[in-house]
């Protein structure tokens, strides 16, 4: 059977037909069993049914021995199994204990898939050399008439206890694997899994998704925290957004584009503890995010990325994604500006009801609680606004008072808007 390193086999696809599971033959159309190769299957099935001596356990046998002793007797080899059905030594060693098979005929179990365990160990070898990984398992995919014959020989052997052919050739690749490469087995939550499909000699490699936490300041006010798909081609890719399918950079495209250099990743998914406008400025400590990496090749990053005017800080692999989001207690900054002149009196604003009743367009109300306000007159039209509140306050709609009561305008009974505002400091 050849092996090649590549994820599909035309040729190969062709092959396997031969070798899907039987069809009621009232249901085949007249010469097409020649065409699928049943009838050469059939008679190979027919050579092991005729011979009914197999049938029969030898007396010096142990019956059901706990180690899989005693299945066969230890003179036992392909020819007494039957004369004209030829085993390979894998076959033959694993249904009988013995390695006594005839050289240079075909095995009528496997068709010579056993003798190409070191091709198979060869690809994976090669395959595997892009990934980081400490732990790994392997997986295959036969064909299904090398299944049917290996079932119907263990079953007419009574072979209870011995291994099946998938089990062994997984259980040699993984020895040998391991063995090269010096890495472990870990056959419940592995970096990596190695899928060896031997109906077309393809080799896949599954690697365990990454979890990432970091957190990320942001120094100026031209940068949108996500993505923003291009208006004119709405994310095909034009000569207005230079076929980058985005309308301009954002956090979100930058650091993914850092973490594909650095891990390789084929997809990216982030989940955020709330977000900022355009305008906004976020210091301190920053905000906290996730990204989730589907394939990584390697699982190495630094705790630490400085791109112009980002800081992407903290960041660490994490076993899994928080059953639920982080509390946040945010200290914000607004730069308020009036229609008309500015209240002189602006005592109300220390007054003012400190939980904030706040309606979404499907009705349901949030209730965010504000610990301290604090306020400066800038100007006759402009006054800053300091508050310490809980996460998920929308700033500019409770300066408005768009849904959200109380607010800035209804307390001081005149009509403004937030210009700006910047988040001082956010605690997780």
């Amino acid at each position: 059977m050849a092996i090649h390193d590549t994820e599909y086999d035309r040729r190969g696809a062709d092959e396997s037909r031969h070798d899907k599971p039987l069809q009621n033959k009232e249901n085949i159309p007249r010469g097409r069993l020649h065409r699928t190769g049943r009838q050469e299957y059939d008679q190979e099935l027919q050579l092991y049914k005729d011979h009914d001596k197999v049938q029969q356990r030898p007396q010096d046998a142990r019956p059901d021995a706990a180690d899989g002793s005693g299945l066969m007797p230890e003179s036992t080899n392909d020819h007494s199994i039957h004369p004209k059905l030829s085993l390979c030594d894998g076959c033959l060693a694993r249904l009988s204990g013995v390695i006594k098979s005839v050289p240079g005929q075909k095995c009528f179990i496997c068709h010579g898939m056993m003798n190409t365990i070191k091709e198979m160990s060869d690809i994976i070898i090669r395959r595997t050399e892009l990934y980081e990984f400490e732990t790994f398992t392997i997986g295959a995919t036969l064909k299904p008439s090398i299944l049917d014959r290996d079932d119907y020989i263990r079953s007419k052997l009574r072979a209870r206890g011995t291994s099946s052919i998938k089990t062994a050739l997984t259980g040699q690749l993984i020895d040998i694997i391991s063995k090269r490469t010096k890495k472990r087995l870990d056959r419940t939550n592995p970096d990596i899994t190695v899928l060896m499909d031997t109906r077309f000699g393809s080799c896949e490699i599954r690697s365990r998704q990454m979890l990432v936490q970091a957190q990320y300041t942001k120094r100026c006010r031209t940068i949108p925290q996500r993505d923003v798909l291009c208006v004119q081609c709405n994310g095909q890719g034009c000569a207005d957004c230079n076929f980058t399918k985005y309308k301009t950079e954002s956090i979100q495209g930058i650091f993914q584009k850092h973490l594909y250099d650095i891990t390789g990743g084929t997809n990216f998914c982030f989940v955020w503890c709330g977000g900022e406008d355009i305008t906004s400025r976020v210091l301190g400590d920053g905000r906290r995010f996730y990204v989730r990496i589907k394939n990584p090749k390697r699982r190495q990053i630094p705790d630490r990325l400085d791109v112009g005017q980002l800081q992407f800080h903290s960041i660490q692999t994490i076993p899994s994604m928080p059953a639920r989001m982080p509390t946040m207690r945010s200290q914000i900054r607004m730069i308020i500006s009036f229609q008309n002149n500015m209240p002189d009196n602006l005592k109300p604003l220390h007054h003012m009801d400190r939980t904030v009743r706040v309606s979404d367009q499907a009705g349901k109300v949030s209730i965010k609680k504000i610990h301290a306000i604090h306020y400066k007159r800038l100007s006759d039209t402009s006054l800053q606004v300091i508050i310490d509140v809980e996460g998920g306050l929308s700033v500019k709609r409770f300066v408005s008072g768009d849904d959200v009561h109380p607010s800035i305008s209804s307390t001081l009974q005149t009509e403004c808007e937030c210009r700006w505002f910047d988040f001082m400091n956010i605690t997780h």
